[in-house]
């Protein structure tokens, strides 16, 4: 009856030894399976990381034509405005050249000369003003490209959260899975000497 118990015993053992060296390999292959997933969650942070780097780099280079467009435009509304008041003087120049060229032939040359460069000063206020509204829209471009960049760059530094804390509740489930593991030898080395 000893012999049948201690045999019983050991059929016991030996089936708790098989069924945790079956678990054990369950979870090797979940471990392995598991590491393959942090890898490529590992890869997709490396990207995310690259996409949102690359969209900041848009957004500071959007920034700085922004920026440059900006200037552009103000130097030319300031030459506009230099123009401007060439102009007006000019302007009054004929008015008063007008009063007096009945008096000298010499005041009909000046005033010519002066219309001639009146008409000079408005052609260069004209492609001034074209060119300064070229700029306008360049800026508004640039602007809105900026608006789109920082938006992405949003959107890339959300998605790059996420990824992390899935990687970081990914690693807290694959140390609990190895403690597991361990447990189990733990438990079937326990079982292999009760059954010696």
């Amino acid at each position: 009856a000893e012999c049948i118990a201690k045999k019983a015993a050991r059929t016991a053992t030996e089936r708790d030894v098989n069924a945790a060296r079956v678990r054990k390999d369950e979870l090797r292959r979940d471990l392995v399976a598991r590491q393959a997933e942090r890898a490529a969650v590992e890869r997709a942070v490396l990207h995310a990381e690259s996409c949102a780097q690359a969209a900041s780099v848009a957004l500071t280079r959007a920034e700085l034509e922004g920026a440059a467009a900006t200037a552009a435009v103000m130097h030319k509304e300031s030459e506009l405005a230099q123009l401007a008041e060439c102009a007006h003087v000019i302007h009054k120049n004929v008015k008063q050249l007008e009063q007096f060229k009945q008096q000298a032939s010499e005041a009909n040359k000046n005033l010519s000369q002066v219309r001639l460069e009146l008409e000079h000063a408005r052609r260069k206020a004209a492609a001034a003003a074209a060119e300064g509204e070229t700029l306008r829209r360049g800026l508004e471009g640039a602007l809105t490209e900026a608006a789109g960049a920082k938006s992405d760059a949003s959107a890339k530094a959300v998605q790059l959260d996420a990824m992390r804390r899935a990687l970081k509740e990914f690693k807290r489930r694959e140390v609990a899975s190895e403690n597991e593991a361990s447990c189990l030898r733990s438990a079937a080395a326990d079982a292999k000497r009760e059954a010696i």
